[in-house]
């Protein structure tokens, strides 16, 4: 079983950038993972019936995370009474529930003083529009709780942890075109990266999505040790035009909240 997979395997044909199913499952958070996640779930042998068929029953509700898609891969090895073997190898998609929440975020850097928008629709797991959901939209202000940790080579690293802040929600209700929310980020709120969760219930299951953007900032921000002196520079939106203005966070990875870099 592969977790994290993508957007679901939905095939959504619109213009605008959305993100559907859990941001981080995707992004790994500047390559704080490594590949998709890969386990195997069940093992063992089996006779084929007289049709040439072995039923199985798969665990798919073990471990289930809010908000991602899981592809099975099943491979087989068939051997016939010769000794020959043949193999053959297919996979399936077990979607979070029915409906999808997409989220698309208008710009990824925020002004205090500004808003931040975001447009929301809710699909088919065949990527159809599914008007008429109602969707949760909780703002969370992304925090790092980060440890010295020692390594096998008696070393010691950052492990960061993410937590989410709570800071202010609100519900939409989704349309045959996409619906746009809004959050106002006002002077108070502390520089940083922000992410915006839609929540909706789909015959009793929760399916959730994420999206973020960032609160530029004067003052130190901590965006999660990496173990590294790398400095992630963010583009305020996915694509420009030619002759288009574009605006850049540096996420400086120096210094700390007691003595700031200068």
């Amino acid at each position: 079983r592969s977790d994290d997979y993508g957007n679901g395997g939905i095939g959504y044909k619109g213009q605008d950038f959305f993100s559907f199913g859990v941001w981080e499952m995707f992004e790994c958070f500047w390559s704080r993972c490594g590949a998709q996640d890969s386990r195997i779930v069940l093992e063992g042998d089996g006779i084929l019936d007289s049709n040439g068929r072995l039923h199985l029953d798969l665990p798919t509700d073990q471990e289930a995370k809010p908000g991602v898609s899981y592809l099975y891969t099943l491979s087989v090895e068939i051997q016939n009474k010769d000794g020959e073997f043949v193999t053959g190898r297919d996979s399936v998609i077990v979607h979070q529930a029915n409906t999808y929440v997409g989220l698309g975020i208008k710009n990824y850097i925020v002004q205090p003083k500004e808003s931040a928008l975001v447009k929301v629709i809710t699909v088919s797991t065949d990527g159809a529009i599914a008007p008429g959901k109602h969707v949760t939209l909780e703002l969370s202000r992304e925090e790092w709780s980060t440890v010295k940790k020692q390594g096998v080579d008696g070393a010691f690293y950052d492990e960061s942890v993410r937590i989410l802040t709570l800071i202010n929600k609100k519900t939409v209700t989704t349309g045959a075109e996409p619906v746009e929310a809004s959050f106002d980020i006002n002077e108070g709120m502390e520089g940083g990266r922000y992410v915006i969760q839609g929540k909706s219930m789909d015959s009793g299951r929760e399916t959730l999505s994420e999206t973020n953007f960032y609160v530029s900032s004067e003052s130190w921000v901590e965006w999660g040790a990496t173990n590294n002196n790398r400095m992630n520079l963010v583009a305020d939106k996915p694509e420009y035009f030619v002759g288009g203005k574009a605006r850049v966070l540096i996420q400086s990875p120096f210094g700390s909240k007691e003595n700031p870099a200068k």
